[in-house]
C-alpha cells in the first residue's frame, strides 16, 4: 500500500528505505501532466446527464439515443407544468387601480 499522496507534477523517486532522496526529485512536463489528466477522462465520450439518467434508470435505457430521449421528454414535459403553473396564478387587481394607474403605488415626498 502507498502512503505518500498522488501529487501530479512532481514524482518522487524513492530508495530502499522508502525516503525521498533530494537528487532523484523530478518535475513532470506540462505535456505529461496534461496526459495524466487526460486519463481519467470518460474514456466513451457520453455526457454526465446522459450516464445519469442511465444509472437511474434501473436498466431500462440501454443507449445513449433512448437517454437523450429520455432528456428531451423530461424537459417538454416540465416546461408544460411550469406553462399551466404560471398560467394558473391568479392574480387580482382592484378596480380602483384599474380606473386610477396611481392607486397602490407608494407616496412619495
Amino acid at each position: 500500500m502507498n502512503s505518500r499522496p498522488f501529487v501530479p507534477w512532481l514524482s518522487v523517486e524513492y530508495n530502499s528505505h522508502k525516503e525521498p532522496m533530494a537528487n532523484e526529485v523530478q518535475f513532470e512536463t506540462e505535456t505529461e501532466i496534461n496526459s495524466s489528466f487526460s486519463k481519467k477522462k470518460n474514456k466513451n465520450n457520453t455526457p454526465k446527464l446522459v450516464r445519469l439518467v442511465q444509472g437511474l434508470s434501473f436498466g431500462l435505457i440501454k443507449s445513449k439515443k433512448q437517454a437523450d430521449y429520455v432528456i428531451i421528454a423530461l424537459f417538454f414535459i416540465s416546461s408544460v407544468l411550469l406553462f399551466i403553473t404560471i398560467a394558473s396564478i391568479n392574480v387580482e387587481i382592484p378596480a380602483e387601480a384599474l380606473k386610477n394607474p396611481e392607486y397602490g403605488l407608494p407616496i412619495v415626498d
